[in-house]
């Protein structure tokens, strides 16, 4: 371990905000998604219009990155799991201005003099984007100059975008999401503490590289900081970046997302206790074939043994089985009971599964 590695404060958070941010831009890009489109599209057609709106807004005209990158940079302060969506807003709501802007809007990428940027915010008629031609390669030059003219009601409408989200959808989904991701936490935690630093670090992602001195993230458009620089790395885990590296470096802060996998968190909850119980009595191949008659004809005990080649004993075994899962009624008609089926009881079945089949 070098004086560099010494140096180094590791944050390992999981934070409601920040995973929110990660599952808006699913769900405002389903396509790009294929391993949960078919979730993030209902999840999306479950939302007001006002919020869809919104959600297509800062799609259409912002960088979710980035605005993922304000948030984990504002709110990931301390070792954290945290859903007090209020108190980590607040933080994003009292960032000044400067440096909201400056990761909001991607200037962190390009290390732009930040003293610019500051004369622009107090002043937009001075922007001059020849000053930052690469930024224009992510967000378009009319929205930029919009978001400038526009500063507090930007920030009030994402802020508001992200409350709105949490109330509609997003708390049903954290519970589970956040005891997943605390699990993952603790393990990466005790693979730090067992290793070195910077080769933990190379353990995250196949395309996070430590080389010559440099953290190197090896992406489409690839970018690096001298380890000698670093003063804070964040792990943020999320279940909704699949497999691509993703991160961001500003300043002296380094944040790296940890990939986790969707349909795992998704499957998770078992089926409950009752449905288990309905489906093992439906599992016995006897009790199916009493089943297909009684479909289709009333039948006393007799007649059922007589049409499986069942002894009675065996058939009103499995008849009190099916009469407790409430499968079958019976009716006396002179000396004789009739055992009839409950169609209805199939069809709650079938709801009760399909429920818990479909994430």
């Amino acid at each position: 371990m070098t004086e560099s590695d010494k140096n180094i404060k590791f944050i390992f958070c999981t934070l409601a905000p920040v995973e929110m941010s990660f599952c808006l831009r699913i769900l405002a890009n389903p396509s790009e998604y294929p391993e949960c489109s078919a979730w993030a599209k209902k999840q999306f057609d479950s939302l007001s219009s006002n919020l869809k709106q919104e959600i297509l807004f800062f799609n259409a005209h912002y960088q979710w990155y980035f605005i993922t990158d304000t948030l984990i940079y504002l709110i990931a302060e301390d070792e954290v799991c945290s859903d007090d969506i209020s108190v980590l807003l607040k933080r994003f709501q009292d960032c000044d201005d400067l440096t909201f802007s400056y990761i909001f809007l991607g200037f962190s990428i390009t290390d732009f003099d930040q003293n610019t940027l500051k004369s622009w915010i107090e002043n937009p008629a001075k922007i001059d984007l020849t000053k930052a031609p690469k930024l224009t390669q992510y967000i378009a030059e009319e929205d930029i100059l919009y978001y400038f003219e526009h500063l507090d009601e930007i920030r009030t409408r994402i802020i508001a975008l992200y409350r709105q989200f949490w109330i509609e959808c997003f708390h049903k989904q954290w519970k589970k999401i956040r005891s997943y991701e605390a699990d993952a936490i603790s393990h990466q935690r005790i693979r730090y503490q067992h290793d070195t630093p910077l080769h933990y670090l190379t353990t995250l992602h196949p395309d996070l590289v430590v080389e010559d001195g440099l953290l190197k993230f090896q992406k489409d458009d690839p970018f690096e900081i001298p380890i000698s620089e670093i003063k804070t790395i964040v792990i943020k885990p999320s279940v909704f970046v699949g497999t691509v590296l993703s991160g961001n470096i500003v300043n002296d802060k380094v944040t790296i997302t940890l990939n986790l996998n969707f349909h795992t968190v998704m499957t998770a909850d078992p089926a409950s206790a009752q449905l288990y119980h309905l489906l093992n009595i439906l599992s016995d191949p006897s009790r199916l074939k009493i089943l297909k008659v009684l479909w289709n004809y009333d039948a006393t005990t007799k007649e059922l043994a007589e049409i499986l080649s069942l002894s009675p004993t065996t058939v009103s075994l499995h008849l009190k089985q099916l009469k407790e899962g409430g499968f079958v009624t019976t009716q006396k008609v002179r000396k004789y009971v009739y055992y009839q089926l409950r169609k209805d009881k199939f069809y709650g079945i079938e709801q009760r599964l399909l429920r818990y089949l479909n994430y």
